[in-house]
């Protein structure tokens, strides 16, 4: 579990062709990282994420609904 006291010390940088399946940049990968928690998912990431997986987005009737 991460802790708040941990996470202050975390150095944020901009990473050129960062996006869900290269979190690092194009010559990443995501080794091990199964467990991680998903964090700053904008709706570009979550949109390519649903056309990788030929999925969609829920529309905001069915986001209403649920919530």
């Amino acid at each position: 579990m991460l802790s708040l006291e941990r996470m202050k010390d975390w150095e944020w940088e901009k990473k050129m062709g960062a996006n869900f399946l290269y979190p690092f940049g194009k010559q990443s990968n995501i080794p091990n990282r199964d467990d991680d928690p998903i964090v700053c998912v904008s709706y570009l990431d979550a949109k390519a994420y649903c056309e990788f997986y030929q999925m969609r987005l829920p529309t905001e009737a069915e986001r209403g609904y649920v919530a």
